[in-house]
């Protein structure tokens, strides 16, 4: 184990998709390993009290609904959703009335920074959002330099698997199942992005009348 946990410590970046599948950096381990180092990633989450927000959205709707992202479906979820999650977490914040609390938000380095980067300054200009006074900053980062961006990743996959077989794995009950470990689930699928759609329609021909 010792000879793959320095791998993996050298590893670029942890894809919890290549570990599911025994991939990448992880081809060659046996399976009594994986489950060793996945039973390691979720003791991280069990000895931090953890707040989960997953959204999982449908990238063929959105780009259906919003034609300037067809060329590159991801780029539209990257500009949708930070706003979606940074909401939320707002959200979740104010009812626990804590005017002090601050929040510097953290995402895994990617190609999309910029997208994600006026996202999130298009909301917190907005001004009706008003919970914008709990957060300061968002930033890439690496899972050399955040090690919770790991446990992330693992929790990210989780929640794609569930949204996909709408049928909850094993290790996603684990993590449920945790008293460290809280989570909000949304899936925003083709009849809620339309709806989107429709509105912003609906919004920009109010203020051109």
């Amino acid at each position: 184990m010792r000879k793959h946990w320095n791998l993996f410590q050298q590893a670029p970046r942890y894809h919890a998709s290549d570990f599911s599948n025994g991939k990448g950096e992880f081809t060659g381990w046996t399976r009594e390993e994986l489950i060793d180092l996945a039973k390691q990633l979720m003791n991280v989450l069990k000895v931090h009290n953890t707040r989960t927000f997953s959204y999982t959205i449908d990238l063929v709707a959105l780009a259906e609904a919003f034609p300037h992202w067809k060329s590159d479906h991801l780029s539209g979820g990257y500009d949708f959703l930070p706003a979606f999650l940074v909401r939320e977490i707002g959200e979740w914040l104010g009812k626990r009335n804590n005017p002090n609390a601050r929040v510097k938000l953290i995402y895994d380095r990617c190609q999309y920074h910029q997208i994600i980067k006026e996202s999130f300054q298009g909301l917190m200009s907005h001004p009706k959002f008003t919970h914008r006074l709990y957060f300061e900053t968002i930033e890439p980062s690496s899972w050399q330099e955040c090690k919770l961006l790991q446990a992330a990743d693992l929790v990210a996959y989780e929640s794609m698997k569930n949204a996909e077989r709408m049928v909850r794995r094993i290790s996603l009950n684990l993590l449920l199942d945790m008293e460290s470990f809280g989570m909000t689930a949304k899936y925003i699928g083709s009849d809620e992005v339309n709806g989107i759609a429709k509105a912003l329609e609906s919004h920009m021909e109010s203020l051109s009348s």
